[in-house]
């Protein structure tokens, strides 16, 4: 779309009118693929289900699970979803021939699951009141416990655990009331940084811990800010900044890198937000496709999403849908696309309302509140020869072949790792 067209005042970047529902997933939780025309859907009945983007239509499911879907990630190169649900399984998919590589038995229900960013061998677990898990998954077929697994190694330290025990001696106030916490209550949550050389590791009492990949060694150990439980950590895509949901109502923002870099200094947020008029408590969150933006989803009966920019912390605008409660939120990596999960399982697309400004383009241009008579010149509509010749020649010049059945693959990539993303083939008669 033509830049001049748009109104230079309106944010061109952030959605506002709700334009499709898919009412046929049961979703519960979300995760786009890195090109974003796939949206894997983890259903309420264990069900993955994997939605063509460009067409808003399921186009695979597969079940496995026994319960409902926690967490959802996708590989790098689009091949593979992993999924974790309440079952207390963990379970890799191959989407080419749409089976099930391989299912784990976990100890506690697991919420959170993460691919290594390089190498889709290795995987993250995150499990209830359990300490993370790195897991390689090479050579491993049907249903294997984890406790089995040799690859399967504990994220965590000795050199911490004086640290953790000291922060669980203080009482958390929330809400005026004190809160004891104790170390079987803590929740985890773990990320690749770094393209995948180091591990992040955050507690919900505000503990950050980082170590390498390769041997598991601890690097640094530092703490967050504040004595609010943490409920949620939500890493931008490209791994720099993070966000917390707290139990005081608040969404803070910081910066990774200078955390890490300057750990044992004081840490401050980027920015923090909180819903100044309802006070609302905060179901789940998500970053823009660049990070600009962070979409908070509020707690409760109303389907309300707080759009807020990063930058300077202002209300960028407010989105409401129908009346139902917030599970999931996603944005689009490639497009300016907003979905989230109702509580009765359905997708709410979020697109912008583009409003062109023809005024711009062509100054002569004025609207029409209803239709008038239009008085042609004499010599509007007259031939000449000398244009007709050369519209003649331009259409001869256009009138070449146009190849749409083979393929071919690009010499070079704009991501920052060259591979072939995976398509969902077109199924024509039951025939591929």
């Amino acid at each position: 779309m033509n830049k001049l067209l748009l109104n230079p005042f309106e944010s061109q970047t952030v959605p506002e009118v709700m334009t499709e529902r898919i009412s046929e997933c049961y979703g519960n939780c979300l995760a786009f693929n890195r090109t974003g025309n796939l949206l894997a859907v983890g259903s309420f009945y264990g069900i993955v289900v994997i939605v063509d983007f460009d067409t808003y239509g399921p186009v695979v499911q597969m079940l496995g699970h026994e319960g409902r879907i926690l967490s959802l990630c996708w590989s790098y190169n689009s091949f593979s979803v992993l999924s974790c649900g309440k079952d207390r399984t963990v379970r890799l998919w191959y989407l080419p021939d749409q089976r099930e590589l391989l299912c784990l038995q976990t100890r506690s229900i697991s919420y959170h699951v993460e691919f290594h960013p390089k190498n889709p061998d290795y995987c993250i677990i995150d499990m209830s009141q359990q300490l993370p898990l790195l897991v390689n998954v090479v050579g491993m077929q049907g249903t294997k416990s984890v406790d089995e697994l040799p690859e399967a190694k504990k994220v965590g330290m000795p050199e911490e655990r004086e640290l953790e025990e000291l922060r669980l001696k203080e009482t958390i106030e929330d809400s005026g009331k004190v809160v004891n916490v104790s170390k079987n209550s803590l929740e985890y949550f773990s990320f690749f940084i770094k393209d995948g050389e180091e591990i992040v590791r955050f507690d919900s009492s505000g503990s950050i811990a980082t170590f390498t990949f390769e041997g598991l060694q601890p690097l640094r150990v530092c703490s967050l800010p504040g004595k609010s439980l943490i409920r949620q950590v939500i890493m931008e895509r490209r791994k720099r900044m993070f966000a917390v949901i707290t139990q005081d109502r608040y969404v803070r923002v910081f910066d990774l890198f200078s955390i890490l870099e300057d750990y044992g200094k004081p840490v401050s947020p980027v920015a923090q937000f909180t819903d100044i008029v309802g006070r609302s408590q905060w179901s789940c969150a998500c970053f823009s496709g660049h990070s600009e933006y962070l979409l908070c989803g509020t707690k409760g009966s109303e389907h309300k999403i707080l759009v807020w920019r990063v930058e300077d912390g202002q209300l960028e605008k407010t989105l409401e849908g129908p009346k139902e409660s917030i599970l999931d939120l996603a944005w689009n990596p490639r497009r300016n696309t907003i979905v989230s999960c109702g509580g009765s399982g359905s997708l709410y697309v979020w697109t912008k309302d583009y409003t062109e400004n023809w005024s711009a383009f062509a100054p002569e241009f004025t609207e029409l509140e209803e239709n008038e008579e239009y008085v042609e010149r004499e010599d509007e509509f007259d031939f000449v020869d000398g244009i007709m010749k050369d519209r003649e020649e331009c259409a001869e010049d256009e009138e070449l072949p146009v190849d749409i059945t083979s393929s071919w693959t690009d010499d070079f990539s704009d991501g920052p790792h060259e591979v072939n993303d995976f398509c969902m083939p077109v199924i024509i008669n039951g025939k591929h």
